[in-house]
């Protein structure tokens, strides 16, 4: 029976042209097909099927229209043309070989696997091309013979280089060192292989960019059979980062080392875990004392315990603190220190260490002290003055009102004081003004308050008594010692006084009305007879 094809050509005459010029054995594993100038399909063996099913399409059908153009490629150029092609999930690679009489063979062949791997490298060296690029990592190879060089294509960027720019030399490389860096790098690299030995050292270089950068570079010598060098191979990496980094840390460990101000890091639970040696001269501490204690050590106890919570609740809440307080040395010495409190959080937010920056301000303190008592306090016999009797008159007037109990006032005024001091000079004077306000002190409580008012006048307060009469006890006691004679030198003075008492609330409600009752029973003590007491309202 005659088969006639899709175009109505004869398909017993057309097979006797096909196989008449070429022998297809359909045993090939390996797709083959035979088609006409119009790229028809006028063959396929066995091994084609699939490629046929995966294109959909049969003998007598035009090949899909991306092979089409391959057909007319190798007709028009008479010669073979490979390329390669996806097909029913699989990878072949073509050869479209052109032959007499318009035909054209088109061999097959599956290179799945070829190309899996050939895309595998492909990746694999992208991949590590990229993990250099990351890393600013780049590999060189350098034949000793010639001195040349060859670079990844990762290093020209380093160096700050364009692409092709390297010369390719190791001269060139030489003259990319930093210029104080030239001699270090030829003797690294001697010494590696004289000694056959891996090197690793850090060098800078001129970058066109920057200003300087730092290079690593690691790398060894490969030798033939007789021991001689033939090539060196390394890699190259730009640590600028990294230098930098650990010269701002030096930078700031020499700081904090060197600091004049004491500095103390804790962890997160208050535990010390490190000292400058500023906190040892200041504290009296050596730091294996400190390191794993906390700083409740150098407590005074003269401090609040609302005082140390205000201070932790304000650094817990990631907020610095910032105050003064009073420290004991180790040897139990009290010192003033103004603080800064912060928190050193980690990567996540989270409270990892304390650091505290001290200064001592002992001295500062002392001198603030000093300055206030001088304007508190009378300078000849350093009981407090008017201002701070004052003060203490109006606490002890509250207190009194508080407790229900009375305050008393006693006015003071020396008798025979000006004949001393016109006789005998200012500085006699000084010397029985000041033996008469330790007198007044050696009759007095532990709460009550002594006070030199100016010239030869004295006031005495008198807080929290039950009865009035005390304030009569002590003055008498104090007119007593009065009338003892004074040693001035060589002289002996006879002094004595005249005091007025005002009680409150009895006699005055307010600070004014019992200074001024006070006084007014003074100049009454004072007219009636020298060297007694009254109180106010008493004849």
């Amino acid at each position: 029976m005659e088969v006639v094809v899709a175009d109505g050509r004869n398909k017993k005459s057309e097979d006797a042209k096909i196989k008449n010029p070429v022998h297809f054995p359909d045993e090939n594993p390996n797709p083959v097909l035979r088609v006409d100038a119009n790229s028809i399909i006028l063959y396929a063996n066995t091994a084609s099927q699939a490629l046929l099913d995966s294109w959909y399409c049969q003998r007598g059908q035009a090949l899909p229209e991306r092979y089409q153009d391959y057909i007319r490629r190798a007709h028009e150029e008479s010669s073979p043309i490979n390329f390669e092609a996806p097909a029913n999930e699989r990878f072949y690679s073509f050869t479209a070989a052109p032959i007499h009489s318009g035909f054209t063979n088109l061999y097959g062949h599956d290179i799945t696997e070829r190309k899996g791997v050939k895309d595998a490298l492909v990746h694999s060296k992208e991949r590590y091309r990229m993990a250099q690029v990351a890393a600013s990592i780049g590999s060189w190879d350098w034949d000793i013979a010639s001195r040349k060089v060859i670079w990844s294509e990762t290093i020209e960027p380093l160096f700050g280089l364009n692409a092709g720019e390297f010369q390719g030399t190791f001269d060139h490389f030489i003259e990319l060192v930093h210029p104080a860096d030239r001699q270090k790098v030829e003797d690294a690299v001697n010494t590696a292989i004289s000694q056959h030995v891996e090197y690793e050292f850090e060098h800078r270089i001129i970058h066109p960019h920057k200003k300087v950068c730092w290079m690593l570079e690691k790398g060894t010598a490969i030798y033939d059979e007789a021991g001689q060098v033939l090539r060196m191979i390394g890699i190259v990496q730009d640590i600028t980062q990294r230098v930098t980094d650990e010269q701002q840390i030096k930078l700031l460990s020499r700081g904090i080392e060197q600091s004049p101000a004491a500095i103390i890091i804790t962890d997160a639970s208050g535990i010390i875990e490190y000292v400058n040696p500023k906190f040892t001269q200041i504290s009296g501490y050596r730091t294996e004392e400190v390191v794993g204690k906390t700083p409740s050590i150098l407590k005074s106890g003269k401090e609040t315990e609302a005082f140390y919570r205000n201070l932790w609740e304000t650094i817990l809440s990631g907020n610095e603190w910032h105050g003064e307080y009073r420290n004991r040395t180790r040897s139990g010495n009290e010192y003033w220190a103004s603080s800064s409190i912060s928190s050193i959080q980690d990567g996540n937010g989270q409270i990892s260490h304390f650091l505290s920056v001290q200064q001592d301000i002992t001295d500062k303190k002392t001198m603030e002290e000093r300055i206030t008592h001088l304007a508190l306090h009378d300078m000849l016999t350093g009981l407090p003055n008017r201002t701070l009797f004052r003060d203490r008159l109006r606490l002890a007037l509250n207190q009194s009102e508080r407790s229900g109990k009375k305050t008393a006032l006693l006015f003071i005024d020396l008798d025979n004081f000006k004949p001393i001091n016109d006789a005998l000079g200012h500085k006699a004077g000084d010397i029985a003004l000041q033996t008469v306000a330790d007198r007044i002190k050696e009759c007095l409580r532990q709460t009550d308050t002594p006070a030199r008012m100016g010239g030869d006048e004295f006031a005495v307060i008198l807080p929290n008594i039950e009865d009035s009469r005390l304030a009569g006890e002590i003055a008498g006691r104090i007119l007593e010692l009065l009338t003892q004679p004074i040693n001035v030198g060589e002289q002996v003075c006879n002094l004595g006084a005249s005091i007025g008492i005002s009680i409150y609330p009895d006699h005055a409600a307010t600070i004014d009305m019992l200074i001024d009752l006070a006084d007014e029973a003074m100049y009454n003590a004072k007219n009636a007879n020298k060297g007694t007491y009254r109180y106010y309202g008493s004849e």
